[in-house]
């Protein structure tokens, strides 16, 4: 059909219009670029409607589906296939035609044969083969011609074919969005059932480890106690038959052997309860100055014996707080213990406890130790995590005491900030809400 727009023009004669004159121009061509820029316009808009219902699929089964539903809204080729990789397999999904009796029924094929979905697969982009005969393989792909196969990612291909002719360059590159898109949707699902793979192993773990520390605690911890009340026991015989020398060391190194090593263990216990939430939190009202001058008295021993002085603030008045008081002990216990352990003889310890306004109380502990260097600071409430490590390391100890207490504060609703300067001392303030 021939388009042509005519321009009329009156031939006046004596002031009057004697003829009308036409000059006719033909504008087949800018008619059929009109339409043609009208049928892309309406074809890239119907695209862009069918693929809102590809973004939303939920499963890796509904997507191929989905494309060829897309593929039949949008395009009108003879043939419309959809196929997934599964292994080392290209699997057929979905197939719609206009006239599939005089094809045979599509089957998986190996990834290695020579298929336009193969190869647009490795070529990660949309491949055209003009004429089937050019494949090197044995389907019967009956009156088709020329097939085009577009990537959708690794995950599969899209193929689409017809009885003659070329592809439109517009066609191919819709058909490389729609591509885009269920890589897109493959590719999110893939990431989200990995998450919850990872997520139903991590609570597997979680559930082995909770059921072998239990067995750790039951199977560890009763020899283990008999062992140190055995070693107390002997310790009290020997000095009772006022024996020294060999034997009474060997039972006291025993003692305080199994003394540490029940620390350890305890220390290794809480910390799996803290990680696996299976910590629970009391709320009833805890005296912390309380708590603070019986835990200083408990390890006002073993400050003696290292000739550290172990000195408790007085806050003038009881500080009470809503607050679990075995966890406050616990916090309280090890930022003491790790003070007199790091501060050498002759050093001093202060610890106290005051109300730093009506909603918030003040821990700090602070000692004349050795000190943190600035470069390890960051790490130093890292479970198992010491300044000096190895076999030949200068303080003893599992390195869980710190990482206990700031999970410990977290869980309270408290801050942790701690100040420290190498061969001078440390400060630790903790912050609990009262």
């Amino acid at each position: 059909m021939a388009y042509f727009r005519t321009r009329l023009a009156p031939v006046i004669v004596d002031g009057e219009v004697k003829q009308i004159v036409g000059t006719p121009r033909d504008i087949t061509q800018r008619k059929r670029r009109e339409q043609m820029l009208k049928s892309r316009r309406r074809k890239i808009e119907a695209l862009y409607r069918a693929t809102s219902g590809l973004l939303s699929v939920e499963t890796r089964d509904a997507v191929p589906g989905r494309i060829a539903e897309v593929l039949q809204e949008v395009f009108d080729f003879p043939l419309r296939h959809v196929g997934l990789v599964e292994g080392e397999m290209l699997v057929p999904k979905e197939t719609v035609g206009e006239d599939l009796s005089r094809m045979p029924e599509p089957k998986a094929q190996p990834l290695s044969e020579d298929l336009v979905a193969t190869r647009a697969i490795q070529a990660g982009e949309a491949v055209v083969v003009e004429s089937t005969g050019g494949l090197e393989n044995d389907l019967d792909y009956g009156t088709l011609s020329t097939l085009a196969g577009i990537p959708i990612g690794g995950h599969g291909a899209v193929v689409v074919g017809k009885e003659a002719g070329t592809f439109d360059a517009l066609d191919l590159r819709l058909l490389e969005v729609l591509g885009g898109y269920g890589t897109l949707v493959l590719g999110r699902l893939e990431r989200e059932e990995r998450l919850v793979q990872a997520r139903e192993e991590a609570e597997e773990a979680a559930q082995l480890k909770s059921a072998m520390l239990a067995n750790m605690s039951h199977e560890v911890r009763t020899p283990l106690m008999s062992m140190i009340g055995s070693a107390d026991l002997l310790r009290e015989d020997l000095e009772e038959a006022g024996l020294e020398g060999e034997p009474a060391d060997m039972a006291e190194q025993i003692f305080r052997s199994g003394q540490r090593l029940r620390e350890t263990l305890d220390s290794v216990l809480e910390l799996s309860r803290l990680e696996s939430g299976a910590y629970t939190l009391d709320d009833d009202s805890a005296y912390l100055d309380v708590v603070v001058r019986e835990v200083a008295q408990e390890l006002n021993l073993r400050a003696h014996e290292k000739e550290i002085q172990l000195e408790v603030g007085s806050p003038g008045a009881s500080v009470e707080a809503g607050l679990d008081e075995t966890a406050v002990r616990r916090i309280v216990r090890n930022l003491v213990e790790n003070a007199i352990k790091f501060t050498p003889e002759g050093g001093e310890v202060q610890v106290r406890v005051e109300p730093e306004d009506e909603e918030t109380a003040l821990l700090a502990v602070e000692d004349t130790g050795v000190g943190i260097a600035e470069e390890a600071r960051e790490d130093i409430f890292d479970a198992f995590k010491q300044e000096s490590e190895g076999l030949d390391r200068e303080y003893e100890g599992s390195g869980l005491g710190l990482s206990i207490v700031d999970r410990l504060t977290t869980m309270l609703g408290g801050t942790i900030e701690v100040e420290s300067e190498k061969d001078t001392g440390t400060r630790f303030a903790v912050r609990l809400p009262r």
